[in-house]
């Protein structure tokens, strides 16, 4: 239908029409911007389609390039790779036991002070307690009378 013979088909359904109008006008409104939508996605579509052979093509020579054998030797540049790293992984690991055997001996000589001090503690307070204990029993002696470093009353005999 043309413009004319719409506007003709709303005027013939009175009060209705105005409402037949308006869901008319909504649902051109939708239809437009559906198809601007579309139209702004062409460009995108198209860009895709003449991409999508250049990223395969790429893809494939990435992975060639990778796999391929280098010129002085069989392997292959992943595998130099993976031996590059294999090396600097046993470099690591050698370090790594070089600093743990030099921490296992600092350790060790750390304990042996820590008990060689212990044992010049025990001594030294053995010493004083026996020092005092002696001073103790000395002073009980003397409470009691007997003096060891008293001389002894002559006897006659």
């Amino acid at each position: 239908m043309l413009p004319k013979e719409i506007e003709k088909a709303i005027d013939k359904l009175g009060d209705d029409g105005e409402k037949v109008r308006g869901t008319l006008e909504r649902d051109f409104a939708d239809y437009v911007k559906q198809r601007q939508k579309d139209r702004r996605a062409i460009p995108t579509v198209l860009l895709l389609a003449a991409a999508r052979p250049l990223i395969g093509a790429a893809a494939r020579r990435a992975g060639e390039y990778l796999t391929a054998p280098p010129s002085e030797g069989p392997q292959t540049r992943i595998g130099e790779f993976t031996a590059q790293v294999g090396a600097k992984a046993k470099e690591m690991r050698d370090e790594a036991a070089a600093k743990a055997e030099d921490a296992r001996t600092a350790a060790g000589q750390g304990a042996s002070a820590a008990k060689d001090q212990v044992d010049r503690t025990a001594d030294a307070a053995k010493k004083q307690v026996d020092k005092t204990a002696d001073a103790a029993k000395e002073q009980v002696d003397r409470v009691r009378g007997e003096s060891p470093t008293a001389e002894e009353p002559p006897t006659g005999v």
